[in-house]
């Protein structure tokens, strides 16, 4: 015990050494922030943010005690840095989900809904599974995570209101296996495996709804898609905050199709076209080039990241049927694997939600809707 005592204080006071070494190297970014304190021209709160914002956006040396940081509580038994707790798994999720009335989100759901069946357009919405187990096993002694009652919450309200829900969590979060399966260690989001099984979940429920089209199959059989990998490449938005020691780094991973495929891929509002096959029209090749943990987001392999509008085309695509997917950065895979299936993928970042004129635009020849969470 007294060992182990007398290294933890060894520990911590190269921590703090190193620490007020770094402080001392950067201590010019206080002076601007103080110098306008002292001629009144920034409140005490304000010069206070000022220098926090500088040490947070210009310090010298920041990743590096980002590592440090987070290996420092590794090292001395911690479970949580920077608000990201290291689940039972040796993953990293935020450390606490609070639970919230999400009456107004269900009636947000509800009232596009309305809109869409004038129209008769069709509304799946579908429930991503968050990067925790249904019986919150992972969660380490005391934690709180209320995110699945959350969504229980909102799938009741929209199911009472003959709202189609596909609940992808009852097959790819019921499990801390499938959690560890399905979704990237230091990042919130699923990993491309996780992705195309939600893209068969969902495939196989249009299926149900459209029977006489050819939806579910040859498109969602794993064995007609190459696999790739490149080690140790990635560190997701958790890790970011954690640093690369304190739950590792991850594999990037990302999916091609084995069969022929010409399409394209326009980026509305950004200007961007792509056209060719699967790999030129959807993979982003920079993110597989270079590696950098903390400036690069690895996940935008996947179409390079969310963006207002994304017009997915294949004339070559067994059905010719248009979706219209609403959307947030889980679909950024999911997006691509729809896009070999059907001639006609829209897809609208949520936040463009309420802009009216550029969503009616989009759904006036769509087929079905797919809100997901």
């Amino acid at each position: 015990m007294k060992k182990k005592k007398l290294a933890s204080g060894i520990l911590t006071m190269v921590f703090l050494v190193i620490l007020l070494n770094l402080a001392y190297s950067n201590r010019t970014l206080l002076d601007e922030p103080i110098q306008k304190y002292l001629n009144k021209e920034y409140t005490f709160e304000e010069s206070k943010n000022a220098i926090t914002s500088a040490y947070i956006e210009k310090l010298e040396q920041k990743y590096w005690f980002i590592n440090l940081n987070g290996l420092f509580v590794k090292l001395s038994g911690g479970r949580v840095c920077n608000d990201i707790v290291l689940l039972k798994n040796n993953m990293l999720t935020d450390e606490i989900v609070s639970g919230y009335d999400t009456t107004n989100n269900a009636l947000k759901v509800e009232e596009l809904s309305e809109q869409l069946r004038k129209k008769d357009i069709d509304l799946i919405y579908v429930q991503n599974p968050a990067k925790m187990d249904l019986n919150n096993d992972l969660l380490p002694l005391g934690m709180v995570n209320e995110g699945n009652n959350n969504a229980n919450q909102l799938i009741e309200h929209l199911t009472d209101n003959n709202i189609n829900v596909l609940d992808l969590r009852t097959d790819m979060a019921d499990t801390p296996e499938h959690i560890k399966e399905y979704f990237y260690n230091t990042d919130h989001h699923w990993n491309p495996l996780g992705a195309f099984r939600a893209f068969q979940e969902i495939s196989e429920y249009l299926q149900e709804m459209y029977p006489e089209e050819e939806i579910y199959g040859y498109y969602q059989d794993l064995d007609n898609w190459d696999v790739h990998r490149k080690e140790d490449w990635f560190l997701g938005s958790r890790g970011k905050r954690t640093g690369t020691y304190f739950a590792g780094v991850d594999d990037l991973i990302w999916l091609t199709p084995k069969f022929e495929t010409e399409m394209s891929l326009a980026n509305i509002y950004g200007d961007e076209f792509y056209y060719g096959d699967y790999e030129t029209s959807n993979i982003r090749e920079e993110y597989i080039n270079e590696r950098d943990y903390f400036e690069l987001d690895a996940y935008c392999v996947y179409v390079g990241g969310d963006y207002p509008l994304v017009k997915h085309r294949n004339n070559k695509a067994p059905v010719d049927k248009k979706i219209l997917i609403v959307k947030d950065s889980f679909v950024l895979p999911l997006q691509t694997y729809f896009s070999t299936v059907f001639k006609e993928v829209d897809v609208i970042e949520k936040t463009e939600i309420n802009e009216n004129s550029k969503i009616d635009r989009e759904i006036k020849e769509t087929g079905v809707v797919i809100y997901e969470r």
